[in-house]
């Protein structure tokens, strides 16, 4: 069976992550993706961008599955016509160039829905389309130092930290393509296309605001937050993590430690006052877990029902046991780069499951079966290739 998004055609002219993860969501669950790059170098930038092999980096491996790529160049006035021609009979367009820029190519938002009006054109920024900050490049770790992620990563020393990973432009990707689909099923409700448009900002802050901000919640009650979380315990040999957000949990706890001192202790009696006493909380447990093994802390926690997990290294998290039974990665031969791992399509549909049908592009690999798509012959193709306009 075909996945549900099966018959969308989405243009996609995005590069680092929040774009090309967005695409390759709705092009594992059935869409037919053309990543569109540009000519006279590398194409999107992260191809070659951290550990490689191939000549293809495992983060472009990782967002760029179920896609065709072709080289078009949007400076010339040929390339642009190319991109009308394909936008023409696309469903979605995709574009994350600073704002202004899709406008001065020739291929913004008017001019593709004036001769498609059925089209939904998506355009993702770092800040927004207009105010102070909206011409100014930006990268993850820029949003994150912005919008408080490194503040709210402090420790007790208050030195801010970055999140390690790229979790602005992640949560970005998840965001759009949910509003691809939803523009989608108003398009055939009747709306018509549209012009989406999300930023990195409005999002990472969104995002961090379901619990990290609820200080800034009440209004006229603001306070000054107190970075108090959750922390790793110490164990002999290891780490693990205990949650104890219920009265219950925390009953259990103690008795899984075999401390009924702990237990009795009006600091930590009920929700409330365990997250005022976070830290010394916190200090305490650790007390009691530095001196036995993570195996055999496991264990009585799990005897009473206590959720926690051991800290996993990153070189074993492919071997967990839940991991291996949910199939959660997959192994796959690439032509450039052997047989690569990457995680499965998480959304599991019944009747119209996502698939994996294919993986990450070689730069250009289906120029030709793309504008052959569209009407555009062989001598035209090799002309335009002769000329660099499509490579």
């Amino acid at each position: 069976m075909p996945g549900p998004l099966d018959g969308i055609r989405i243009l996609d002219t995005t590069a680092m992550f929040s774009g090309p993860l967005a695409t390759m969501i709705l092009g594992d669950q059935g869409a037919d993706v053309v990543k569109i790059e540009v000519p006279g170098g590398t194409g999107d930038t992260m191809r070659v961008s951290g550990i490689s092999r191939g000549g293809i980096a495992a983060t472009f491996h990782a967002v760029n599955r179920n896609k065709r790529s072709i080289v078009v160049d949007l400076r010339d006035p040929r390339g642009v016509d190319v991109v009308h021609r394909l936008a023409d009979g696309a469903d979605v367009f995709v574009e994350n160039y600073r704002p202004g820029v899709a406008d001065r190519l020739g291929i913004g938002a008017d001019a593709l829905r004036a001769r498609n009006p059925r089209l939904v054109y998506v355009s993702l920024s770092a800040w927004g389309d207009s105010g102070p900050l909206a011409r100014r490049p930006a990268f993850d770790s820029i949003l994150q130092a912005t919008a408080g992620y490194a503040a709210s990563q402090a420790g007790d020393d208050g030195r801010p930290e970055l999140v390690h990973n790229s979790v602005v432009d992640k949560v970005t990707g998840l965001v759009a393509s949910q509003a691809i689909t939803a523009a989608l099923l108003a398009r055939e409700r009747g709306a018509g296309g549209q012009h989406v448009r999300l930023n990195m900002l409005d999002t990472g802050v969104a995002f961090l605001w379901i619990d990290v901000m609820q200080h800034r919640t009440f209004v006229g009650d603001e306070r000054t937050a107190k970075n108090a979380w959750l922390r790793l315990l110490r164990t002999r040999d290891g780490w693990v993590m205990i949650s104890l957000v219920q009265d219950a949990m925390f009953a259990a706890c103690a008795r899984a430690l075999d401390d009924e001192a702990l237990a009795r202790d009006p600091r930590f009696a009920r929700a409330a006052e365990r997250m005022t006493h976070l830290g010394a909380l916190c200090d305490e447990l650790e007390a009691r877990t530095a001196g036995t093994t993570t195996a055999a802390l496991c264990a009585r926690l799990r005897d009473h029902d206590v959720p926690h997990a051991p800290v996993t290294a990153l070189e074993e998290v492919e071997a967990l046991d839940q991991v291996r039974w949910n199939e959660t990665l997959l192994v796959s031969d690439h032509p450039a780069s052997g047989r690569v791992r990457h995680a499965r399509p998480v959304a599991r549909f019944e009747a119209t499951p996502a698939s994996v049908r294919r993986l990450a592009p070689a730069l250009g690999e289906h120029t030709d079966e793309v504008l052959r798509e569209i009407g555009i012959g062989a001598e035209a193709v090799a002309a335009l290739r002769r000329d660099g306009v499509v490579a």
